[in-house]
């Protein structure tokens, strides 16, 4: 085919086009590698302070100095009858050992105290005053984080809180392997 000025006219005007398409798209893959590695540094902080959060975890009203694992060890012993060391293993997704030395200090600081049945063969834990005050206080703290997750929340729509969901189950899936 011999160009003429239409034809070579339409042909840079093809290439020019092509050119912006593949410009546009590059800046596109950029924007989006941008994107993605803000929201990987976003994902990293996120862990950074949940992890110092934790580590300094110690309130006024925690003078025992309770881990988040025994707080959430009173609180389903407040909730639910017959909690022995296999449910709370099934609820908290955590090791035996960890079960078994989250509940001894939990019995020494007199928080909890393990109930036998009469044959002693099963072993069940029951709530003191102590354990009772903890687990209101952990219920408390727990509706003061939920409250502030919802104020956040409220600022996305249901498609974003759809998108946000899916990609925190991902994140949650590929963390537990």
């Amino acid at each position: 085919m011999l160009l003429n000025k239409t034809n070579h006219a339409h042909f840079l005007f093809c290439i020019s086009m092509n050119m912006r398409y593949i410009i546009v798209n590059q800046l596109t893959i950029k924007r989006c590698t941008m994107n993605k590695e803000n929201v990987i540094q976003s994902i990293t902080q996120l862990i950074q302070i949940k992890e110092n959060q934790q580590r300094h975890f110690s309130l006024d009203d925690n003078q025992d100095n309770l881990s988040i694992t025994q707080f959430h060890i009173l609180a389903i012993i407040l909730k639910e009858q017959n909690v022995n060391n296999r449910m709370l293993k099934e609820q908290l997704k955590i090791s035996a050992p960890a079960i078994t030395k989250a509940t001894k200090k939990l019995i020494q600081l007199e928080c909890i105290a393990e109930d036998k049945t009469q044959d002693n063969k099963k072993v069940y834990y029951k709530l003191l005053d102590k354990g009772v005050a903890y687990a209101n206080l952990h219920e408390h703290m727990h509706n003061q984080i939920i409250n502030k997750y919802l104020s956040i929340l409220e600022k996305y729509n249901d498609e974003e809180l759809a998108t946000i969901d899916s990609f925190i189950k991902d994140l949650t899936n590929e963390l537990e392997g």
